[in-house]
């Protein structure tokens, strides 16, 4: 599958009426719709990560694993279930989080999408490269698909992460984001800029690095961006989280 139709979604509503659909939970308690593919689908490539982490292995029937580039099981076998750390489709590569619950019925599914489009934050998507570091405004945090009407768009979960992964992103990738974080902040103070940047969050494969912050008025961070973006050399996002009374 290539990277630029990843992180896109399917359409719920066109998905066999028996697929298995789950919340995902990231960092930021962010939570996003997957569903576990089937058949045909379930037997697309896996991308490779970026050199950042290495390849992703992708397990194969009987337990072993099989480098990235060869095509994923079935995922028949597998359990899902709240708590389990897996590999997912995420914006132009892949990202890891945890099964929060499984929605087990349309109106299930459609609830979710319709309150997450409520209470999410807002969006402000960010450079890929120095020159091109326009706001441009989405409809969710971090979502590449908007709410319309009952459309809900579903992303797939690869596989489940084995033990080293989940090391990474419980380990080494809490002190990447808190070095970013820090370096996010003194950028803000140095450019005086009306914004509290409260956390960042990098996608497992390091190809996005999201910012969340608070601010009360609309603030041009263009400069800020330029800056993130040469140093960390991966794209960013800048999202603008709820401030509750």
């Amino acid at each position: 599958m290539p990277f630029a139709d990843m992180g896109k979604g399917l359409l719920y509503q066109s998905l066999p009426s028996d697929t298995r659909v789950f919340v995902v939970q990231f960092k930021a308690k962010r939570c996003e719709l997957y569903f576990v593919p089937r058949g045909d689908m379930a037997t697309k490539v896996i991308p490779t990560l970026a050199p950042a982490t290495g390849s992703i292995p992708a397990p194969v029937a009987n337990g072993t694993s099989a480098k990235a580039g060869t095509p994923s099981n079935s995922n028949t076998s597998i359990e899902y279930k709240p708590g389990t750390y897996v590999l997912v489709e995420a914006d132009r590569g892949i990202d890891l989080g945890m099964i929060k619950e499984e929605l087990l019925s349309v109106e299930a599914v459609l609830s979710f999408n319709s309150v997450s489009s409520l209470s999410s934050g807002h969006s402000v998507a960010s450079a890929e490269d120095a020159d091109d570091a326009s706001p441009a405004t989405t409809g969710s945090s971090g979502s590449t698909q908007p709410a319309s009407g009952k459309d809900v768009y579903v992303k797939r979960i690869f596989r489940v992460a084995d033990q080293c992964e989940v090391a990474d992103l419980l380990n080494n990738k809490v002190v990447d984001e808190q070095n970013a974080l820090n370096m996010c902040q003194s950028k803000v103070q140095q450019r005086k800029l009306s914004m509290r940047v409260v956390d960042a969050e990098f996608q497992f494969d390091r190809r996005k690095l999201t910012f969340y912050f608070t601010a009360d008025r609309r603030v041009d961070f263009r400069e800020l961006v330029r800056d993130l973006f040469k140093h960390f050399k991966t794209r960013i996002w800048m999202c603008q989280q709820q401030q509750h009374m």
